[in-house]
């Protein structure tokens, strides 16, 4: 799982589900010996499709998944009726009686593999559970205006602890996610580090080192999951960030998000 909610598995499930009868109806028309001009039409409709898809994936930490899946879905549908009447404008193949199935087939995968794999059970709206704006717990880091600036002096990975949280309510069967607006100058790589603590002293840890903010970049958004069963409700959360190399960091708008499952 990735930040706000993506899975890799699932977006991309969505993705080939949604597009791989349009590669299939483009062979159809070009093995049916039609002229190439209507295949080549398809097959770059069928790209377009994919390359949005991977556009979308790469842009994520600035969508949620409920937005990315409207533009994808809104994509599709000009992209759909363009295929259809391409292929209602051409000599019928083969493959005339099953391509409506295979649209709905499809597309049907689509919505199973991003609905399963982005959202599972946890389908409500977030709840802010905490929005951080006090000191932070490291001396090193400061605070100066409205955000938190860290500088890394030592070539090593070091720690950063900004904030503790402490958990008033039950936070069983939900996802955790910790977000946070970044800026970096000239910094190896640094990323987001949550801990749930629980109440026997036993700790697990959510960290975004697949997302991670290097060099010099400018203000962008990163958040991290933790899910929880039913049985599993911490009494705190910490809130780290990791920096390797020597550089500054930017903070800003540091929350605690809640998820909670449907069933909950």
């Amino acid at each position: 799982m990735n930040e706000n909610g993506w899975n890799k598995w699932g977006w991309f499930g969505g993705v080939i589900g949604s597009s791989l009868w349009m590669y299939l109806l483009a062979a159809e028309m070009l093995w049916s010996g039609q002229t190439y001009l209507h295949p080549i039409i398809g097959f770059n409709i069928a790209l377009c499709v994919t390359a949005l898809g991977i556009l979308l994936w790469r842009w994520r930490t600035n969508l949620s998944v409920s937005q990315a899946m409207r533009l994808f879905v809104l994509a599709l549908f000009p992209a759909t009726l363009c295929l259809l009447v391409l292929r209602s404008t051409s000599e019928l193949g083969i493959l005339h009686q099953y391509y409506w199935s295979m649209l709905f087939a499809f597309s049907f995968l689509f919505v199973q593999f991003a609905y399963v794999g982005n959202y599972g059970p946890f389908a409500k709206k977030r709840e802010l559970l905490c929005k951080f704006t006090d000191e932070p717990l490291d001396k090193d880091a400061r605070c100066e205006n409205q955000m938190i600036a860290i500088q890394q002096t030592q070539q090593h990975k070091k720690t950063f602890s900004l904030f503790h949280y402490d958990c008033a309510t039950s936070l069983a069967d939900s996802m955790i996610i910790y977000e946070a607006y970044i800026k970096s100058e000239n910094v190896e790589e640094a990323y987001l580090e949550m801990w749930a603590v629980f109440d026997n002293g036993q700790k697990y840890f959510s960290r975004g080192v697949n997302s991670p903010i290097r060099g010099t970049q400018d203000w962008q958004r990163f958040s991290i999951p933790f899910f929880l069963s039913r049985k599993q409700s911490p009494s705190a959360i910490e809130l780290n960030i990791v920096i390797s190399g020597i550089g500054n960091i930017y903070i800003k708008d540091i929350a605690l998000h809640c998820r909670r499952a449907l069933r909950s």
